[in-house]
């Protein structure tokens, strides 16, 4: 959006600006404010800017186990779950009368 004073253009005001880093993150301002100084110098030059965030890159996404890893990864599992359930299944047997 321009600013005018008369004819004149003396300011751009940008209410949702985001900019796309070089470095894959993401910098949005709003609003931000920029005065354009050119034919009505004594207005000045510059930029406001009241609010301000920037967001990292996102992570790459995480590779999911496939062929042979899925296989391994699975029979390590259940060779560790299979006996610590029996364990606990096994432990909560229920108690006969007269017995300890």
């Amino acid at each position: 959006m321009k600013v005018a004073l008369g004819p004149v253009n003396v300011a751009t005001l940008i209410l949702n600006e985001q900019i796309h880093n070089p470095d894959g993150s993401l910098t949005v301002n709003a609003p931000h404010l920029k005065l354009l100084g050119g034919v009505v110098g004594a207005l000045g030059s510059g930029d406001v800017i009241l609010s301000s965030a920037t967001c990292g890159p996102a992570a790459p996404p995480m590779p999911l186990a496939s062929g042979t890893g899925l296989w391994v990864g699975l029979g390590v599992l259940a060779a560790v779950a299979v006996p610590v359930g029996l364990r606990f299944t096994r432990r909560r047997s229920v108690a006969r009368p007269g017995s300890r």
